[in-house]
């Protein structure tokens, strides 16, 4: 599964964070914010006992990095792509791990 927080609200969005990351159980979760607001979470969520390994699967600025606009066009444009991305290299992880498995 795939998970993207997309709110209005940053006390939302860190409630959204903590109860993904606490269930676990999915390939991507990422919410939309900057550098500075992945900070605060992070420090946040380790204090709420999260490890270093969880906190590793949270994205946050989300889309491709190499975009800089903040334009919503192409933000929603970015993470659509970055999306698109993650899952054709699951996808290919997938069918090469069936290929190994036939041999």
């Amino acid at each position: 599964a795939y998970g993207l927080i997309l709110t209005h609200d940053h006390a939302l969005d860190y409630a959204l964070v903590s109860a993904g990351l606490a269930g676990g159980g999915f390939g991507y979760l990422g919410v939309i914010g900057s550098k500075t607001k992945r900070a605060r979470f992070l420090s946040r969520l380790r204090d709420d006992g999260f490890s270093d390994a969880v906190l590793d699967r949270l994205t946050c600025p989300i889309g491709l990095p190499q975009l800089k606009s903040k334009a919503p066009e192409v933000i929603a444009v970015s993470v659509a792509a970055d999306l698109l991305m993650r899952l054709e290299a699951a996808r290919v992880t997938h069918d090469e791990g069936i290929s190994r498995a036939s041999l």
